[in-house]
């Protein structure tokens, strides 16, 4: 696919990147920037890099954060949040920020399912391909479509894995971009008419992560050690075989893979979130809480281990902890600078109650029919001592015919004890 080729490799660096943001290659645009010596640039140089990286970063976002929102109005709930997740590591502008925020909140607080809607999806991308001779005739309006979806894949790519993806040909990247569409078994036929002689190694790794997502363990895994026997050092396979286990229910298996040689080549954060995950799942809470601890300590942010570790705090009554690993969760856009986990930690400890009240008030404005923000506002107005007001908002609660029993009856328990008086709710039949 002759649109993949670096054709501007012998201009300098920052030009370069300059023509790949003129050809909205974005995952280009990165890693191009990513290579450049920002020591060898004079200041206008390096404000002109950021405001390429700006243009790329919020191109990716947006794009992530589309897929993100189609993927939840499916009800997907898992690959909502992987597109959500990447999305705020691209972002720059913060009026996108906000935007991805407020969608990481709705779709991630209390892991609620997300209800499907009749909505098409839409596709993000990744590939593997035989040699060249093995093409098909592709438009010029789908080349760069087929460009931008598989920019999705490989600006969350090492660079190296990056380049190898740009060298193949369009026979497996459809059916790559079929597979992560959605289209399992369409996909898996498309990969079954791939040659044998042209089953590369990043082959072997699609389809593997193809047959994991069919919960097809076994194919899965055997994809990914061969994956691993040819490329010892692919990095990604082994994260997956990881991942693989700990979702398989298989929790000594990912203890021993984190403990192996091969695992040397993983970051530190990487191994003890799912070594964290591993001992939860084996019910051993304080090994759990060591591994979240140093996972976090070696810098991740993944919102599972930090989760998992403000969990474990908590019920540990470290609630200085639990809430120092909460605030790295981040937050703002509607959610009035902080997110609604630590929004919810406050108000169960009454710790910092203004800014809880200002999250919930946010939320409130950007959803006015969910009337769960209503009842907090309420509730932290009562605590704080504004019975007036908090007890206004849960009599209009309490009286409403659009709010559920279950708000309804938690309005009615706070007026109570407000009142000293006992107030029977009887659910509607």
């Amino acid at each position: 696919m002759s649109f993949f080729r670096r054709i501007f490799a012998n201009a300098p660096p920052l030009e370069r990147v300059g023509r790949a943001v003129d050809h909205k290659r974005w995952a280009e645009v990165l890693n191009l920037a990513n290579s450049i010596d920002r020591s060898q640039l004079d200041e206008y140089q390096r404000e002109e890099l950021e405001g390429y990286l700006l243009i790329a970063g919020d191109a990716l976002a947006a794009i992530n954060l589309d897929e993100g929102e189609a993927w939840a109005r499916q009800g997907d709930r898992s690959r909502a949040l992987e597109h959500l997740r990447l999305a705020r590591s691209q972002v720059y502008g913060q009026t996108l920020k906000s935007a991805i925020d407020a969608a990481l909140e709705k779709f991630s607080v209390g892991g609620h399912a997300i209800e499907p809607m009749e909505q098409s999806s839409t596709a993000c991308a990744s590939g593997c391909c035989p040699p060249a001779e093995e093409s098909t005739a592709i438009s010029p309006e789908a080349e760069m479509d087929l460009e931008t979806r598989l920019d999705l894949i490989l600006s969350g790519y090492p660079e190296a894995y990056a380049k190898r993806y740009l060298q193949l040909s369009p026979s497996l990247i459809e059916a790559v971009l079929i597979s992560h569409d959605g289209r399992l078994d369409e996909a898996l036929d498309l990969f079954a008419r791939i040659k044998p002689e042209h089953q590369c190694e990043t082959f072997l790794f699609e389809r593997g992560s193809l047959y994991a997502r069919q919960k097809k363990t076994s194919l899965a895994l055997a994809d990914l050690q061969e994956t691993l026997r040819r490329q010892p050092q692919h990095l990604l396979a082994l994260e997956s075989m990881a991942d693989l286990f700990l979702a398989s229910g298989d929790s000594v298996a990912a203890q021993q893979l984190m403990a192996s040689n091969s695992a040397s080549m993983l970051s530190a954060a990487f191994k003890h979130a799912r070594q964290a995950r591993s001992f939860m799942m084996q019910d051993n809470q304080a090994e759990a809480l060591n591994h979240a601890r140093q996972a976090i300590d070696h810098g991740s942010r993944d919102s599972d281990t930090l989760v998992l570790a403000a969990t474990l705090y908590e019920k540990n009554a470290d609630y200085d902890r639990a809430e120092q690993v909460l605030q790295l969760l981040g937050g703002g856009g509607c959610s009035g600078g902080q997110n609604l986990l630590l929004a919810e930690f406050r108000f169960r400890h009454g710790r910092d109650l203004a800014k809880a009240l200002e999250t919930y008030k946010a939320l409130s404005r950007s959803e006015p029919a969910h009337a769960a923000w209503l009842l907090r506002i309420g509730q932290i107005y009562l605590r704080q001592g504004w019975a007036k007001e908090g007890k206004s908002i849960l009599e209009t609660l309490s009286a409403s015919a659009l709010v559920g029993d279950e708000i309804k009856q938690v309005a009615l328990r706070e007026l109570d004890c407000l009142s000293g008086q006992s107030i029977q709710y009887v659910p509607r039949s």
